[in-house]
Order: structure tokens, then sequence, then C-alpha cells
């Protein structure tokens, strides 16, 4: 860490704590976005692996399913799906099966929700950052979180179902995904690992994105499933037909700083949709561990080039294959200090008038007084602020010169 508050200016839910100079994420405030190992030139920060104890699984001899999230194209443009598959089978993996497939078996709760008409507004719950967002910073908004599991839990119940003695390990682009198996996957996911850590774990070497073959098959779409990592693939499963709702009743949302606008807008009550279809990425082949250089256009092209070859899923599960979820409340409220409290702080760092507070946003905040309260939360520290530092710099140059002299 060097000390360049990259991580601080782009935590959603004030979860990094600089301390002696370091930063460090705080646990019980962090969504497992992935923004801050993004926007970290150093690498300072690291993803927990789980890529050894996926090694020992598929050494041990027990029957071992790897689950591949739909976006899994836009990762591996540089192989055929089918070879893709052949490589992972070969290296271990009993089957391998497509989230896809779980998006199948997940969509018709939402639309029995939707039938039910007992929620006003329904926000998806399948983007589990969006979802530790709400249950760690707007809490008052958990009743309208759709109680249904992602698809990833979904798949991942289904085979349980089916091999319950079998290890299951799920791949994507989401450092979320980890969270998640861990707060509602125990017992039925045993591994989340990235696109990232999937191409080590099979000795993958990317190649050059013009080298991307863009499976340009022609024709129809075939499944809407496979479309699910796409902005607005979550409507484009729940309401193919578009009859369910009018348009000014969806809100779509995708993106950090949207995300935040929106779900604060909608706990003020400004607004109220009667479905949230919001993702924390631009798509999930935005993800954070999409690990592709190509742009998001390109990935897209590959997700319809995919879906016009990929048939539908049928997946029959037993009666008691359960669905649902509940959810947590996890905020955690910092305290707030007094406006005489804030000033103190602010005189500390030579800011006594409002014109010596220049917002610079060198320290990783939008505002010197937000950094003022980040001070008294004891997440940040006084030396954070780079004018002050150089004014503090220039007085003692200042007075070692007059020493001297």
């Amino acid at each position: 860490c060097k000390a360049c508050y990259s991580c601080v200016r782009n935590c959603p839910a004030n979860a990094v704590k600089v301390e002696m100079g370091q930063a460090r994420v705080v646990e019980e405030r962090c969504v497992s976005c992935g923004n801050c190992v993004r926007v970290c030139s150093q690498q300072a920060k690291e993803i927990e692996t789980q890529v050894a104890e996926v090694r020992d699984m598929l050494a041990g001899g027990r029957k071992v399913v790897a689950f591949l999230a739909p976006s899994f194209p836009a990762s591996f443009y540089f192989i055929k799906p089918e070879e893709l598959f052949i490589l992972m089978k070969e290296s271990g993996f009993s089957e391998v099966e497509e989230v896809a497939g779980g998006v199948e078996l997940a969509i018709p709760k939402y639309r029995d929700l939707i039938t039910a008409g007992d929620m006003e507004t329904i926000i998806s719950s399948h983007c589990p950052a969006v979802v530790g967002l709400i249950e760690k910073q707007f809490p008052g908004l958990i009743p309208m979180l759709a109680p249904v599991d992602s698809a990833m839990m979904a798949a991942a119940k289904y085979m349980r179902q089916k091999h319950p003695g079998a290890k299951m390990v799920f791949f994507g682009p989401c450092i979320a995904k980890k969270e998640e198996a861990k707060v509602f996957g125990r017992g039925i996911i045993d591994a989340v690992l990235t696109f990232r850590e999937l191409k080590e774990l099979l000795g993958l070497k990317q190649v050059d994105g013009e080298d991307a073959d863009c499976f340009n098959g022609g024709g129809r779409i075939k499944a809407d499933s496979p479309l699910f990592p796409l902005p607005g693939g979550f409507m484009k499963n729940v309401d193919p037909a578009g009859k369910l709702f009018k348009f000014e009743d969806i809100a779509m949302v995708e993106g950090k700083d949207e995300c935040l606008q929106f779900l604060e807008s909608l706990s003020a009550g400004r607004i109220k949709p009667r479905l949230v279809d919001i993702l924390f990425c631009k798509g999930c082949i935005d993800g954070p561990e999409i690990n592709s250089p190509l742009d998001v256009f390109t990935r897209q092209h590959l997700i319809y080039s995919y879906a016009r070859q990929r048939d539908k899923a049928v997946l029959r599960p037993g009666v008691d294959l359960n669905l649902y979820r509940q959810f947590t409340d996890r905020h955690q409220p910092l305290a707030i200090p007094s406006e005489t409290e804030i000033q103190a702080i602010l005189r500390h760092t030579y800011k006594t008038r409002p014109e010596d507070e220049l917002n610079c946003g060198s320290c990783g905040y939008n505002s010197c007084r937000e950094k003022a309260v980040a001070v008294y939360q004891a997440l940040a520290e006084i030396d954070m602020c780079l004018p002050y530092l150089l004014a503090k710099s220039r007085g003692e140059a200042e007075y070692y010169k007059t020493q001297l002299d």
C-alpha cells in the first residue's frame, strides 16, 4: 500500500480504514464488491482463494461438480465452450454445469412473487454485492428484497439433490459470490473461484483479445437464460414478452454510483418502482474478476452469440427443492460527530474558514467535512490531507531556512 487512497475513494460502503498510513478492509462493513481490488495499482489487496482446496478435492477421488457462471464466454473467449468443458473434465471435474440452468429454476419464483402481489416493490436479489449493500447500508430496504435464491444457489441445490455426497465448486467473475457462499451456501457450495483462478487451475494462458473466437453463429436466440449476465438480462428472463409490467414500473440499475443513488432515492421514498433489476457492476460481464481484455461491447456480443447456440436447459428438481432465502439486518451505524467536533478536526488541518475547505479529493473523500467525519469515526487519519501536509512541510522548510540564515 502506497497510500494513494484509491480504495477509500472507490469503496461504496465506507469499509476501508487507514491506520498508520496503510489501508485495510473493515470486514463487518465490506460488501465484497471487489472495487478496492480492481482500483489498487499496487495489487496490495488480495482475494481470498480456494484454489489449493479445490486441487485437493480433485485429487481426493470424490465426485466434484463445477458450475460456470453465464458470463464465461466473455472470459474464455479464446477457447470454444465445448473445449473448455472437456478440459475441465480432464482436470478431474465429474460434471460441468452451466449456472444458466439455475436461472431457469429461480426465475419462476420471481413470477410467483409478482403474481401474488404481496410486495409493493420487488428488488432482485441475484447480485450478492447489492444484497450486501442493502443488508449493511440500507437495512430499511430488506423487506423489498426478493426472498429468492440466486441462480448459483439454485443450480447448486439442484445438483446437491442429485448428488448428495459430491463437492460443489462455482466459477464466476464476481468476488461477492465468495461471501454469498459463506452466508447462504453452507453445506451446499464447497468453494467459489473466480475465472482468473479457474485459468490458473487449468493452466490456461490468455491470448490477445484480437484473436477472440466470437462464436459468430447466426439465427435466433434459443434460450434467454444465457443472457442473464447482461444489463437487462434479468428482465428478459422474468418478462420475455413484456406483459407483466408497464415500462415505467420497472427500474433497471447498473453500476456502483447508480446503485448508491438509486437505493438512497428508494430509501427516501422518492421513487416507487414495482420491480427493480439491479446490478452492482455494468452487468456480470463487467465483474471485477471477468479477467478479459475485451471491451464490454465485444463481451456482450460473445454472450449473444453463445445464446444462439445453447438450447434451453431442462431441469426437473424434486418437489422439496427450496429456493427461498431470508436476509439479515447487518447494519452497523457509525458515530456521527457534532458540528463542534467537525470544526475542531478541520482546524487541526488549518481549515478555519469555508474557503480553506478545498474539497480536492486527494484523501479519497468527496469533501473536507466528509474526511473530518471519517477521522472522528476512526476510519481516516489527520495526515491524509495533502494540502495540510504541503502547508506543514512549507512551514517546516521556512523554519529551518530561518534558522540557517
